[in-house]
């Protein structure tokens, strides 16, 4: 097992980010009740950038481990500009 090196972090940021990732999951929940499919876009716009940003702060102890870090942010950064996509085809649309 490698260890990496520490990076500093920033805690208050970091909670900020998780505090932002968690009221954006439960926006979404509020807005797939309300069939609300906007505020639920924009919700996830919030959600996947906010977890994407997280995880750029994430250091893992090997390599395995900080690979599917990288593999999961991207992921997240995809589904965001997805929603993304989908909230201007939205608000185009004035739905």
């Amino acid at each position: 097992m490698e260890a990496t090196k520490q990076m500093p972090t920033d805690d208050t940021s970091r909670h900020d980010l998780i505090t932002a990732a968690s009221r954006a999951a439960f926006q979404i929940e509020a807005a797939e009740r309300r069939g609300d499919a906007r505020e639920e876009a924009r919700q996830r716009v919030i959600y996947h950038t906010t977890q994407a940003e997280l995880l750029a702060r994430t250091l893992a102890y090997d390599r395995d481990a900080q690979a599917q870090i990288a593999i999961n942010r991207e992921d997240h950064r995809r589904k965001a500009e997805a929603y993304q996509r989908e909230l201007d085809r939205l608000e185009g649309q004035g739905a």
